[in-house]
C-alpha cells in the first residue's frame, strides 16, 4: 500500500473531543520549516504531538521491516527510539489520553501503552490485513480502519483493544470493497472515513452505522481534517482537495494549480492550513485553500504527515526520518 498518513489529528486527547483551533490565529511568518535530527534515516508514516512537548512519529523501510516509533518530550528538539514487541512498517499513532496510545501498522499490527509511550506492548486483533488508522473516541472505545485481500476493514473495540469484532456490515455494500486510509471524530457520535475510489463514510451514531457521502473525485483520498464541526477538508491523489462547509454532507473539490499526489491536509483556523505531498513538498495558504505558496522542497523523497498541537508550531513527517519544526506567527 501507499503510505500518508492520516489523518493528522487535531492536538489533545481525544477524550476531550476534537480541540478545533481558533479562528484568530496571525497569519503564518515567513520563516521556513527548520529540519530537526530525528536519529533514524527510515521512512516516517505518521507524526502525532500530545500537546507543545510531547510528541511520537512511526513508520518503517520496508512494510516487513523493523518498526520504527520515536518519541520525544522536548518539542522535537531530540527524538527516542522506544522498542517494540513486532516487526512491520507502523502506519498510525493516536492517543485517547495522555497515559494511553495505540499504533497500528502493517499485517494488523497493533501495539499500546499505558505509560504515555515509553513502553509499548503488542496486542492481538484476530484480524489480517493491513492497519491504516487508528482513533479511539475514548479510553475504551476505539476504531481501526484500514485493507485486507477483497476490500475495506473496519474495526471496532470497546473495551481498550483487547477484544475486536468486525464492523464493515455496517457500511453500505458497494463502498465494502473499498480500501480505507483516515479515520476521524468529531466527536463521541460523529465520524468520518476516507479511503480508494473517492470513499467518504460518515456515522452520526458512534460507528453503529456508516453512509456513503457524495464525492466529487473517484481518486484516492488519504486524509480528512476538521477545523470546526462544519468545516473540513479532505486530501488525496491527483491533487484532490475538497471541502466541506456543511459538516461533511456535501463536499466541494477545490482547484489546484498543481498536480501531486497529496497526502496529508491541516488546517489551524478557517483561513490557515497547510498540504503535503509525495513529491515532497509542503505548501501553506492564508485564505482558506483558494490559493497557496511553496514552504518547504524536499528535492526527492515523500512528505507523509503533518501535526499541529496549537501553539506556535507544527510538525511534518516524511522519508529519509525527515521531521519539520513548521512555526507560526508569533515564534522568531
Amino acid at each position: 500500500m501507499g503510505f500518508r498518513s492520516h489523518k493528522t489529528r487535531r492536538a489533545g486527547p481525544a477524550t476531550l473531543g476534537l480541540v478545533f483551533a481558533a479562528a484568530a490565529i496571525a497569519p503564518l511568518v515567513d520563516d521556513p520549516p527548520v529540519a530537526l535530527d530525528s536519529g533514524t534515516n527510515q521512512l516516517l508514516v505518521s507524526i502525532r504531538f500530545i500537546d507543545e512537548r510531547t510528541g511520537f512519529a512511526v513508520g518503517g523501510n520496508r512494510e516487513k521491516g523493523d518498526s520504527i516509533l520515536l518519541g520525544t518530550e522536548d518539542g522535537g528538539q531530540t527524538w527516542t527510539l522506544r522498542p517494540t514487541e513486532l516487526r512491520g512498517r507502523l502506519y498510525d499513532v493516536q492517543f485517547p489520553t495522555r497515559k494511553i496510545g495505540y499504533a497500528v501498522g502493517f499485517d494488523a499490527a497493533l501495539l499500546k501503552t499505558t505509560d504515555g509511550g515509553k513502553r509499548w506492548r503488542a496486542m492481538q486483533s484476530g484480524q489480517v490485513g493491513w492497519f491504516a488508522s487508528v482513533w479511539f473516541v475514548d479510553p475504551l472505545h476505539g476504531f481501526i480502519v484500514g485493507g485486507r485481500a477483497g476490500g475495506g476493514l473496519l474495526l471496532e473495540t470497546r473495551d481498550g483493544g483487547e477484544h475486536w469484532i468486525d464492523a464493515l456490515d455496517r457500511v453500505p455494500a458497494p463502498r465494502r470493497r473499498e480500501q480505507y486510509r483516515d479515520i476521524l471524530f468529531l466527536d463521541q457520535e460523529i465520524g468520518f472515513v476516507v479511503g480508494t475510489g473517492g470513499t467518504i463514510l460518515k456515522t452520526t451514531d458512534g460507528g453503529k452505522n456508516w453512509a456513503s457521502q457524495p464525492s466529487p473525485v473517484d481518486d484516492w483520498l488519504k486524509a480528512i481534517d476538521f477545523v470546526n464541526p462544519n468545516l473540513g477538508f479532505i486530501a488525496g491523489s491527483n491533487s484532490a482537495l475538497l471541502r466541506t462547509d456543511d459538516g461533511g454532507t456535501s463536499w466541494r473539490r477545490i482547484e489546484l494549480p498543481f498536480r501531486e499526489k497529496l497526502n496529508d491536509v491541516k488546517f489551524v483556523s478557517e483561513k490557515i492550513g497547510f498540504l503535503v505531498s509525495m513529491e515532497g513538498r509542503m505548501r501553506a495558504t492564508r485564505d482558506g485553500g483558494r490559493s497557496w505558496r511553496l514552504l518547504h522542497d524536499m528535492g526527492g523523497g515523500a512528505l507523509t504527515s503533518l501535526s499541529f498541537p496549537g501553539g506556535r508550531a507544527g510538525y511534518a513527517a516524511g522519508e529519509r526520518g525527515t521531521i519539520l519544526r513548521v512555526p507560526l506567527d508569533g515564534e522568531h
